[in-house]
């Protein structure tokens, strides 16, 4: 979540109010794209972070419920629709979207028929659901504001069977991160690991552990966020029974932990502003 969460927020951050590059066309089309993420991430896990989701200083963002993300979504849409408006334009110069948009060549009144369109979509998703109080009128909205009909918002896909030049079709598994670096994600080996469940050893190999070291920024917002980060991860080896040992100077932290013996499971929905922390040898990965 946070590969495609991280990036939006930065995009946004940009172009907002405010930004290196302030420009409220382009902060609507930030709104409407994270309304067709956070839509398709919701229609396929029901509750996920939204409202805590870009907050740095939240590690672990709650799990909203699917109607308060759905409102939200909408209430993005209105927001992007109201700062479209009768522009077709993103601006000029500098500003001039035009081909680098693979959706509509620049044409925001073609991103504010993708807003409505998606807030239509919503819209027939929500109604009739239980506790359902805001699909009627937002399908009128959107059908009255104008939806897409000529265009639709796609992007080709490349159709070479490469690993290289189409991910689709990659090797995951040893790719990933350089080398296969995939971690058991903590509900599961929580679960097995505290209640002895057998089958833990057959599902993952312990950790790998050793030595760990943690440098702490010096610029950007980690720096004030590096204790809260250390905090969280020696909470995981407190809660996984790890024994360890933690050591502070003015570089950093240095976590020693025996090699091969404890399983700890990798924090899910953690923020990326944690991600530099989360070294693969301090959790479990997955049996041979």
């Amino acid at each position: 979540m946070s590969g495609y969460n991280s990036p939006l927020t930065a995009f946004t951050n940009f172009v907002k109010e405010g930004g290196d590059l302030e420009n409220d066309q382009y902060y609507a089309i930030s709104l409407i794209m994270k309304g067709l993420y956070y839509q398709l991430y919701s229609d396929t896990f029901g509750m996920v972070p939204f409202s805590e989701a870009s907050n740095p200083d939240i590690t672990t963002p709650k799990f909203d419920t699917q109607k308060d993300i759905y409102k939200g979504i909408i209430t993005d849409l209105d927001q992007a629709i109201t700062l479209i408006g009768n522009n077709t334009t993103t601006g000029s110069g500098v500003n001039l979207l035009a081909e680098n948009d693979l959706f509509f060549n620049g044409d925001m009144q073609a991103w504010k028929r993708l807003a409505n369109s998606l807030k239509l979509r919503l819209a027939l998703r929500a109604n009739g659901a239980a506790g359902d109080d805001f699909s009627n009128v937002a399908a009128s909205e959107a059908i009255s504001s104008g939806i897409l009909t000529t265009k639709n918002a796609l992007v080709s896909r490349d159709t070479e069977i490469s690993q290289w030049a189409s991910a689709v079709y990659g090797d995951i598994w040893h790719n990933f991160y350089g080398g296969g670096h995939w971690n058991l994600g903590f509900t599961m080996v929580d679960l097995l690991r505290n209640n002895n469940d057998p089958r833990l050893t057959k599902y993952a190999n312990p950790s790998s552990g050793g030595t760990i070291v943690m440098t702490k920024p010096t610029e950007g917002e980690n720096v004030s966020l590096f204790d809260k980060h250390i905090n969280f991860i020696t909470e995981l080896l407190d809660n996984s029974n790890v024994e360890y040992t933690k050591t502070s100077n003015s570089e950093g932290v240095t976590i020693e932990m025996a090699e091969d013996t404890y399983y700890v499971g990798f924090p899910t929905r953690a923020n990326g502003r944690i991600k530099p922390y989360l070294d693969t040898n301090l959790f479990a990965k997955p049996a041979d």
